[in-house]
């Protein structure tokens, strides 16, 4: 009789192709429930949007090689509607009410992974900035000591510094508008690429009190340009992927590896700007003080030698960095009063080019913005450089140009991601529960035809002009939609929040705007109370408006501190009694029914 071994039949004597099909089939199967239960979150499945979206990060990934991101974010919203699904867990959102929701300053909504791609690795660990942490207990920590480098009255004193710059900027530009004498020695100049080099000497100029030398040798002699260039691609990309970083740039092993290929290598500006950094720290001890000087590094030390302030050395790297790579997207657009964010120098060459790009192409703007400089030249009212007081009182229309030019080609291509709280958020009748990834694109908000007319698509820098009251409201939206705007830069809760000191630049022309119950206003306050700070005096300032002898009113009044914050009405609290000579615009409303 034949003996029937006992494990006849069992897996364990299955041959190689049937185990392997089984695995397979297994796989398989767990990747579809995995795929199914992922397409169908709660909160989530309801939502509109690519269907690949649905079940991986695959469009995401796509859209961010493409270089063509902003086409494809306005092109979804336009097909899919306010609220689009753009990978399982991740929905953009073209709601303009939703950004102070997402990224006001009492907003708890944190940075995403996304941003860890962002963090250059130094000592071997991610040196996460003031930009790129995710952390609010970090991100509070970093900016404690720095903050007020970055209020309106500290850039100020950046001027002169930025002056010599924009001086060596124009005289090559006079250079390059002489033809030669030999018409065959004759070149198209990259006036992009210039404008590059230009905002890479600023930032020296600002951080270090000397230059990078780009405008004086006029290539990119250190490969520092195209490293950034490379640099946010692989954010781009990658960062629609962030647990990969770890294996990739994030890998201190692979970091090594590239270090020893010389084509890489120089690919990556990281060490370069580091070993600036550690070069200048290490030699600012032993350089004799002056009062004269006010650049980010004389900053820096004077506050490590504050009593009770110590600085660790990967702080201050941590802040150099920063100002060398995020600093002068502040700077320059403080200046010029607007505010976009990343990789500074890039942004701020982006930025512009497209003031530059647009004006050529409508020389009726172009025209009308050279009248009013001359103009104003002509009255003596200009410096031969002029100073950023001068340009927002005698020149306003430079103002509208450049929010008009950032409105329609925002410096940054992606969303500004955020993950949504305890509690959810709901956006237009939908629900998205807590660990859902957010954001709002600019490229999609600032071509909302309900909040910037129909003609969007048309450069009009007049849509920005706020001397008709009958605008005013009208123009406070469009304030509140749009990146650009000194609104936006003061609720924003990313990098130094300087917000409130950049809104100072709109309030020449403030008035008190009513819409139902609630009252807007300039709140008298010191120049370097931010918003967030203003939020506790709301009750006083409410007290103070019912204290008003104009006779019982029977509105409840709700004050917003938020719309109009402004640091020209020096006034303080404990003296207002009334509101003095804008009391008279507001008198029947206070007194008017409901």
């Amino acid at each position: 009789m034949p003996i029937m071994n006992i494990h006849q039949g069992s897996l364990f004597f299955l041959g190689y192709p049937q185990v392997f099909s089984i695995s397979c089939i297994a796989l398989f199967v767990a990747c579809a429930i995995s795929y199914y239960r992922t397409a169908h979150k709660v909160g989530l499945y309801r939502l509109p949007g690519p269907r690949l979206a649905r079940y991986s990060n695959l469009w995401r990934l796509q859209n961010g090689a493409s270089r063509q991101a902003p086409r494809n974010f306005q092109s979804l919203h336009k097909t899919y509607g306010k609220i689009v699904r753009i990978r399982p867990k991740h929905v953009s959102i073209s709601d303009p009410a939703m950004i102070p929701v997402i990224y006001g300053v009492s907003s708890k909504f944190v940075k995403s992974a996304f941003y860890d791609t962002l963090a250059p690795l130094h000592d071997g660990k991610a040196l996460h900035s003031i930009f790129s942490t995710q952390s609010q207990e970090h991100h509070r920590a970093l900016k404690s000591g720095i903050a007020k480098k970055y209020s309106l009255s500290s850039l100020l004193h950046l001027e002169p510094l930025m002056d010599e710059v924009t001086e060596n900027f124009i005289e090559k530009m006079r250079t390059f508008s002489n033809p030669p004498t030999d018409t065959s020695q004759a070149k198209t100049v990259d006036i992009g690429e210039w404008l590059q080099f230009y905002a890479f000497d600023v930032i020296g100029a600002i951080t270090f009190s000397k230059t990078f030398g780009f405008l004086d040798i006029g290539f990119d002699y250190n490969g520092i340009i195209e490293g950034i260039d490379a640099g946010l691609l692989y954010a781009s990309v990658i960062g629609q992927i962030p647990a990969f970083h770890p294996w990739l740039f994030g890998s201190l092993g692979l970091q090594k590896i590239m270090s020893y290929i010389p084509g890489a290598a120089k690919k990556n500006p990281i060490p370069t700007v580091l070993k600036m950094i550690k070069d200048a720290l290490t030699t600012v001890d032993s350089t004799p003080k002056e009062k004269s000087h006010q650049d980010f590094l004389t900053f820096l030390r004077e506050q490590n030698e504050k009593a009770g302030s110590t600085m660790s050395q990967r702080d201050m790297t941590n802040h150099m960095f920063v100002n060398l790579s995020v600093g002068l997207g502040k700077t320059i657009k403080n200046y010029s009063d607007y505010s976009n964010r990343l990789a500074g120098s890039d942004t701020t060459a982006i930025s512009l080019r497209s003031i530059f790009y647009f004006l050529m192409k409508n020389p009726r703007s172009l025209s009308k913005l050279q009248a009013e400089i001359d103009t104003a030249d002509q009255d003596g009212l200009l410096s031969h450089t002029i100073t950023y007081a001068e340009a927002q009182k005698h020149v306003p229309y430079l103002a509208h140009v450049i929010k008009e030019a950032l409105r329609l080609h925002p410096a940054v291509a992606l969303t500004l991601e955020r993950i949504v709280p305890q509690g959810g958020l709901s956006v237009d009748g939908e629900y998205l529960p807590a660990g859902t990834t957010v954001g709002i694109n600019a490229w999609v908000v600032h071509y909302d035809e309900e909040v910037f007319g129909h003609d969007v698509h048309e450069f009009r820098p007049e849509r920005w002009d706020n001397n008709d009251p009958a605008k005013a409201e009208q123009l406070m939206r469009m304030e509140r939609s749009c990146f650009a705007s000194p609104y936006f830069a003061a609720m924003f809760e990313g990098d130094f929040k300087e917000g409130k000191e950049q809104s100072v630049t709109l309030a020449k022309n403030v008035k008190f705007i009513t819409k139902k119950n609630t009252i807007y206003f300039p709140i008298p306050s010191k120049e370097t109370e931010t918003t967030s700070a203003l939020k506790g005096v709301e009750a006083l300032v409410a007290t103070a408006l019912a204290n008003l002898k104009y006779g019982k009113s029977s509105r409840k009044i709700e004050i917003n501190l938020e719309q109009t914050t402004c640091s020209l009405f020096q006034t303080d609290l404990s003296t207002i009694n009334g509101l003095g000579k804008y009391d008279a615009g507001i008198k029947a409303e206070l007194k008017g029914d409901p």
